[in-house]
């Protein structure tokens, strides 16, 4: 699902020349046109997320075929995954731009479908590294970790006389990263995925202390807009302002926020949000959910950011540590067309427990050491199987990984984010993220699908009718 908004090699400028030859041009007319004769247009290309692609002059007789070629010359987007749409009409690759009445200034909306690389779709694997912290710097733990951005390599010193481990990812953000760079290499992308119809899961992986959280939500919403905000906030934020500027078509956006703390899973925007829920499968609503769930219908970015609120408060009054539970975010996002058909997507966001030791998290009794045990080895484990492509998965075996199942080899882009401390005292854990990182990296999902409407959708209730989710 890439859009790679820059000639990808130089074959690209090459193609540019000879795609001119099929009716586009860099310039508006030929060589045998005066300009009088030949009327020029200035048209747009722009992504459902908003941004620019590229902006064209071509001919009035010029044919959408010829646009896409440009196209393509220009940015890399191959001409097979291109569709144009001018306000709610796609364009068909033998009219003229006369005949599709594409006028000067106009703007074009780019929708890429995904190619046959993008249907193996491999989970993602990014790397960040966290700045050293204060305790670090007085325990006297020295830097281990480097990391080199153009090649997507994280070098792990060893602590002892050993080489260096390597291992190559690809993207890597070291400890100097913002959070606006972050987005700029998830985010975007992720976001024209979810909005062309398709599920994406986003998980945060590493040691109690690694970042996860800051990476997801960082300093929550706000207004204005602060540069602390997390991948979630930024994310959420441009989803609304651009469905709010598609009147073509409806949308419905449902939050739901969930917990699962040694196996007990809980719903933090139910009325009892320390009520244990139970994991069913559903085929009528979709597949696998949370028996009894609540989804809040917001209706704008001020309504989810009271709900996130709410959830997030609620989380802190439940009696537990915060490094021994698993977070879940998640919009489901729904949009009907102009012919009515309606498609339902996930736009999830999954903090991960604390991956170090249970000793390092305080848990001493052996029942909660045997529950802790196996919802982090049930991950581990389903993870395991995918990545050596094993013919039995266990999702069964974890709450998590149960729910998740459709973002851990199923039909959903998934992210992995590995979160990593860079001092010496954390050698170890930084290993053992690094290497399931590695593992995961192998790991490709089921072809990317758009969804119907299941016929029996879990019932979302507006914001303003969910009278107990306030502060």
């Amino acid at each position: 699902m890439d859009l790679d908004l820059a000639p990808s090699s130089a074959l690209a400028a090459d193609t540019e020349k000879d795609s001119r030859g099929e009716g586009a041009s860099e310039s508006p007319c030929d060589g045998g046109e005066t300009a009088e004769e030949c009327p020029g247009l200035q048209v747009t290309i722009c992504t459902l997320a908003g941004s620019t692609a590229a902006e064209l002059q071509v001919k009035s007789s010029d044919t959408v075929l010829s646009l896409k070629q440009l196209l393509w010359a220009r940015t890399g987007t191959e001409v097979a995954k291109q569709r144009l749409i001018l306000e709610e009409t796609e364009l068909e690759d033998m009219q003229t731009m006369e005949q599709c009445k594409v006028a000067d200034g106009a703007k074009l909306c780019l929708v890429c479908l995904p190619t046959a690389e993008d249907q193996q779709n491999k989970m993602e694997v990014i790397v960040r590294c966290r700045p050293p912290r204060a305790r670090d710097v007085e325990i006297g733990s020295r830097r281990v970790v480097e990391m080199d951005g153009p090649r997507g390599e994280v070098s792990v010193a060893d602590v002892g006389d050993g080489p260096p481990r390597t291992f190559t990812f690809q993207a890597v953000l070291d400890d100097t990263a913002k959070q606006s760079e972050v987005y700029k290499m998830v985010g975007r992308d992720a976001l024209q995925t979810v909005l062309e119809g398709y599920s994406t899961t986003i998980f945060a992986y590493g040691q109690s202390g690694s970042g996860k959280s800051h990476t997801l939500f960082g300093s929550g919403l706000s207004e204005p807009a602060q540069e602390e905000e997390g991948l979630a906030p930024r994310l959420f934020r441009q989803l609304f302002q651009i469905t709010e500027t598609l009147p073509a078509m409806q949308w419905r956006i449902g939050c739901a926020m969930l917990q699962i703390y040694m196996e007990d899973l809980v719903d933090l925007l139910s009325p009892n949000p320390r009520e244990t829920k139970k994991v069913r499968d559903v085929p009528s609503r979709g597949g696998i959910c949370v028996e009894e769930g609540t989804d809040v219908e917001v209706r704008s970015l001020a309504e989810l950011d009271e709900v996130l609120k709410i959830g997030f408060a609620k989380e802190a009054e439940l009696p537990r540590g915060p490094s021994k539970k698993d977070r879940i975010v998640a919009l489901t996002v729904r949009s009907q067309d102009l012919g009515g058909q309606v498609l339902t997507r996930k736009l999830q966001f999954v903090e991960c427990r604390g991956s170090e030791k249970l000793s390092k998290v305080g848990v001493t009794s052996d029942a909660l050491r045997e529950q802790a045990q196996i919802s982090r080895n049930s991950l581990g484990t389903v993870l395991e199987a995918l990545a050596s492509a094993r013919p039995v998965v266990p999702y069964r075996d974890g709450k998590l990984t149960r729910l998740l199942a459709d973002s851990l080899g199923g039909q959903t882009r998934t992210i992995w984010i590995a979160q990593v401390l860079p001092g010496s005292h954390e050698h170890d854990e930084t290993l053992s993220t690094l290497r399931l990182a590695n593992r995961v990296k192998q790991i490709v999902n089921k072809p990317l699908v758009v969804r119907p409407d299941p016929p029996d959708p879990l019932p979302c209730v507006p914001f303003s009718d969910a009278t107990w989710l306030r502060l």
